[in-house]
């Protein structure tokens, strides 16, 4: 309820008028315990609120109110006021409560403008820009904040590609990432994801780098940059892609609007791609609206040892469809789209290997080994491996640290 007052807020000191005392009716509206006592107990007036939710609707009503003065915002709040009485205590009880929410925001008429300018826009619900492809999700947000193109991107016939994860992939997971998200740019598909470490911070700098359109889903303002490590990649999508958040400026995350904001992420893509992720990642609850909406849900296998593949083989065994290669998900989008454009030029070719590398490389993607580890597992003599270790320390597939070999992202590569 505050941050949706806070939005009526900042439409309102932005000078959309309209847009601010729509979207407080619609506050009323959502208020589902309200309407039920209203319903059940006055039927007279339970007439009169459905006429002024009904409409928020009516004549396709745009952000663009600047011809919109006061005596409308005033017309507009005053009807809910004409049908109080002193025994219509729950409506008034939540009129109270807005009450006291607005006088938590006194500084909001300095903080709106200057980002008003900034460029920062909003559409809401029952706005003709809102986004048809939220229509499927619940609850619908009443409002969303956005910086850049954004309807250039929605609209587009453009396949957008959802990618997220875990905020500690390893190696492999890296590796997956960076190729699905090449393969997605390579179709110049909108890569869609919530700017969050690991996955999602590898995807948007994968579009970024191939200037390759991108959406980031936040939870928190549009005007704040969180993780504070993100802040290149911030700036970049400021710059030139795009921003939302059905939350206004200002709001700091906070732990519950992570989980609430995937269902955006998972309304805005065509299909989801998990590439890693661990038994609690917040990318399974994207899955899981994803598939509530009917949009296919894509899974990147990954090694039963490992933590942070648990979650993304479960999506696995509750029906995902599993991504075993990235040809599978350039085949998909050909498929949706009727493209057909060669991966040539995305695929790279393999250093030629010999057989002992090949299962150096295998035992090394489950975990770190020392050297005598790698003799006893491989069951080869040190005069055989040392060598072997070196030809794949030289084409960049493997390095040591502290005594112990592990794979670098190239070498995931080579193990399909």
């Amino acid at each position: 309820m505050q941050h949706l007052l806070a939005s009526a807020l900042w439409l309102y000191d932005c000078q959309s008028i309209k847009g601010a005392s729509r979207l407080l009716r619609l506050i009323l509206g959502q208020n589902h315990y309200l309407l039920k006592i209203i319903n059940e107990r006055y039927p007279a007036f339970s007439d009169l609120l459905a006429s002024l939710i009904s409409s928020n609707y009516a004549g396709g009503c745009t952000e663009d109110a600047d011809n919109v003065n006061c005596e409308e915002k005033n017309e507009n709040l005053n009807l809910f006021s004409a049908g109080l009485s002193d025994n219509f205590s729950p409506l008034n009880e939540l009129l109270q409560q807005l009450e006291k929410l607005a006088s938590k925001f006194p500084d909001y008429e300095e903080k709106a403008r200057p980002l008003s300018a900034a460029g920062i826009q909003a559409t809401f619900l029952g706005s003709t820009t809102y986004p048809k492809c939220f229509l499927g999700i619940e609850p619908l947000p009443l409002t969303l904040f956005y910086h850049g193109n954004l309807f250039a991107l929605i609209n587009s016939k453009n396949f957008k590609i959802g990618i997220v994860g875990t905020r500690h992939p390893t190696g492999y997971g890296i590796s997956v990432t960076k190729d699905v998200a090449n393969i997605a740019a390579h179709y110049n598909c909108p890569i869609i994801s919530g700017m969050a470490l690991g996955v999602d911070s590898l995807a948007h700098t994968q579009a970024l780098l191939h200037h390759t359109p991108t959406l980031a889903v936040l939870a928190n303002g549009i005007d704040i940059c969180y993780p504070r490590q993100n802040r290149p990649i911030y700036e970049a999508i400021w710059r030139s892609q795009v921003l939302v958040s059905e939350y206004p400026p200002g709001t700091v995350p906070l732990r519950y609007y992570f989980p609430v904001r995937n269902r955006l992420l998972a309304a805005f893509s065509d299909i989801l791609v998990v590439t890693e992720a661990g038994a609690k990642s917040g990318s399974l609850i994207t899955a899981g609206y994803a598939a509530e909406i009917g949009k296919s849900v894509w899974t990147v296998p990954g090694t039963i040892y490992s933590k942070q593949s648990s979650g993304s083989n479960r999506l696995l065994n509750d029906g995902a469809i599993p991504l075993i290669a990235p040809e599978n998900l350039a085949d998909e989008i050909e498929r949706q789209t009727g493209t057909d454009l060669p991966l040539s030029a995305y695929k790279e070719k393999p250093p030629e290997l010999s057989p002992l590398s090949e299962k150096i490389l295998r035992e090394l993607t489950v975990a770190e080994r020392s050297v005598d580890e790698l003799c006893l597992l491989l069951h080869c003599k040190l005069t055989e491996l040392l060598p072997e270790l070196s030809i794949c320390e030289l084409k960049g597939l493997i390095f040591s640290r502290l005594g112990r070999y592990a794979v670098k992202d190239s070498a995931y590569r080579l193990m399909n």
